[in-house]
């Protein structure tokens, strides 16, 4: 389980110049440079720090939350441990310029109740300034002091610095930056964080981590190796095999680089963030590897609808080539990709991931579920694997985010009119009981049942005769009672979903009893722990389970109407996307980067 708190970040760029690489963060903050925060945030009371919950994760999760798509209904913050608040901009002489409403826009109070940091992302675009910045005493205690202030009045906790720049020859004087930066905030308050953006590729060995002592962590931004400006391929690849250039650049290698740098010890520093965007560039033909003929449109997860894509062994991406006016390729990931690059970042002893940006991939569940699947421990709550439910009385304190299972959408239960119209579409986590008598069943959920319009949290339990949604006999927001016969049944603990497509999953505390005799399900020994996690997937198959037949649907009774039915489950619309988010179109200059012939560091 991983702690969290709250954090500055600093990101400071350059203005574009010819032989430099011009990243993403900056070119999209050009574009919605004038644009007001979506979303401001009112004064909350001051909350125990996660109170509400807590990340489920084993490694780090860093997300940058730029200010223009700042609404937080749709991050699972169970599979979260930072939210870096995008951005605040560098001003002259070490001072701070425009710092887009922070801390009003970030979510900071809500952040802090499920145990997350939040850091503040400072910006600026101009080499010059940046190096006089490093390199001048006097600007460099202005800077620390101002950014110190931004971050104790926030009641944030650390500082984060992305220098966008290429500059070798001044390594040392950036290395000496990041010493005195670490120095100033550790020293005043040993709990604030410092850490550094890099860049994917360090051309001129601007960064000299290893020399950066006090540092607390390093973000990789493993993305843009083919950009807006070059030929067509993939964004971030995460190998490099034919048709691209063995021996060439690709994420693995930018990790083994950093790691060879920092030395064995400070691994678990490194964070491997991907990605949450795609290039669209127009092309001379379908060939890979392709010809531009003009730069490419960067598009978010949320606004790629392709349900055929191409898959490129060689970068262990996607692309969709395809005729409109012409030839385009769109090279991007998908969630089976990204499945990939979760698996890499946990066979590695990096210290965590993260994404440019949070909200890109929109509502779903899919790229959740991917860090869910790599980055929390196994265990059971899926209809293969269910919880065993072995005496009475039960209780547990789960996540449905944990992804055990998101198989069930809707249900049709016996004593719950109308039940399957109830949209059930997050994830859900299953239970199993045999009882050997008649008696009631009582369940009840005590955490996690949506009762404040507020939290971000509605769960709902299903009681089941067999592992069919539409075998349930019933199904409540917070509470039944239920007569049952002899026999094996299952709970199901599921995430509501709104009408503006907001999973309401989470953590929950669920509590059963039972007045009649009870038969324990094979399994729970004298510590508590299920022997059923213990089991092969063998042995799991080979148990019987007692199903009886699947009632009729029920008939809604007369008179009442389906809002009637749906009852306290009716939600307020959390967010309004407000259409499509576009990314940047700047026109900047970079030279293409292509290939990888990497190794996994093990």
């Amino acid at each position: 389980m991983v702690r969290i708190a709250v954090a500055l970040v600093l990101v400071v760029s350059l203005s574009a110049v010819a032989q430099e690489s011009v990243g993403i963060h900056i070119r999209e903050l050009l574009r919605y440079r004038d644009v007001m925060p979506l979303h401001t945030y009112a004064p909350s009371p001051v909350l125990r720090f996660a109170e509400k919950g807590e990340p489920i994760i084993e490694k780090r999760v860093f997300g940058y939350l730029p200010y223009w798509a700042n609404d937080t209904a749709h991050l699972r913050y169970a599979l979260l441990t930072d939210i870096g608040y995008f951005s605040c901009e560098l001003g002259s002489n070490g001072a701070l310029g425009n710092c887009h409403n922070w801390p009003a826009a970030a979510p900071i109070a809500e952040a802090h109740g499920y145990g997350l940091k939040v850091h503040l992302v400072v910006t600026g675009f101009d080499k010059t300034t940046v190096l006089a910045l490093v390199k001048n005493a006097t600007q460099k205690n202005t800077f620390f002091a101002a950014t110190y202030e931004k971050v104790t009045a926030a009641g944030a906790d650390g500082l984060n610095v992305d220098f966008e720049v290429s500059s070798g020859s001044d390594s040392a004087a950036i290395a000496a930056f990041f010493r005195d930066l670490a120095a100033y905030f550790h020293d005043r308050s040993p709990n604030l964080e410092v850490s550094a953006a890099l860049w994917a590729v360090d051309w001129q060995n601007t960064f000299a981590i290893g020399d950066m002592n006090g540092m607390d962590f390093f973000f990789i931004m493993a993305y843009d190796y083919h950009w807006k400006g070059g030929d067509p391929g993939p964004v971030s690849p995460l190998v490099s095999h034919s048709p691209w250039p063995e021996g060439g650049i690709c994420v693995t290698r930018s990790f083994n680089d950093y790691a060879v740098k920092l030395g064995n010890s400070g691994l678990h520093r490194l964070l491997v963030g991907f990605p949450y965007y795609g290039y669209d560039w127009p092309t001379t033909s379908a060939a890979v590897p392709g010809t531009k003929t003009a730069n490419a449109v960067s598009v978010t997860f949320q606004n790629i609808a392709v349900t055929d894509p191409t898959y490129d062994p060689g970068s262990e991406t996607v692309y969709r080539a395809y005729y409109e006016s012409g030839w385009h390729q769109m090279w991007f990931d998908t969630p089976e990709t990204f499945a990939k690059k979760m698996a890499f970042v946990a066979q590695q002893p990096a210290g965590g991931t993260g994404m440019w940006a949070l909200t890109y991939d929109g509502a779903g569940d899919e790229f959740w579920r991917e860090i869910a699947i790599a980055l929390t421990p196994p265990g059971p709550g899926s209809p293969e694997n269910p919880i065993v439910i072995a005496a009475f009385p039960f209780v547990d304190e789960g996540n449905t985010y944990f992804y055990r299972s998101d198989v069930f959408d809707a249900y049709t239960c016996d004593h719950y009119p109308n039940s399957n119209a109830i949209n059930e579409e997050g994830p859900e986590i299953v239970y199993r009981f045999t009882v050997a008598s008649s008696g009631t069943l009582s369940a009840v959920l005590t955490k996690g049942e949506g009762g404040d319009p507020a939290a971000r949290e509605d769960l709902d339990i299903h009681l089941l005769r067999s592992l069919d949604p539409s075998d349930c006999i019933a199904r409540a927001h917070v509470s039944f009672e239920e007569t049952l016969d002899p026999g094996t049944y299952y709970l199901v603990v599921d995430s509501y979903v709104t009408a503006a497509g907001v999973r309401k999953g989470g953590a929950y505390r669920l509590e059963v009893s039972w007045d009649g005799d009870e038969m324990p399900d094979e399994g729970k020994d004298e510590g508590g722990e299920n022997e059923d996690d213990l089991l092969s997937d063998e042995d799991r198959v080979a148990e019987e389970v007692f199903d009886e037949p699947t009632p009729d649907t029920p008939i809604l009774p007369e008179g009442e109407t389906e809002a009637d039915s749906l009852g306290e489950e009716e939600e307020g619309d959390v967010r309004s996307d407000g259409g499509d988010l576009l990314l940047d179109d700047a026109d900047t200059t970079h030279s293409s980067a292509k290939g990888c012939g990497c190794f996994l560091v093990i």
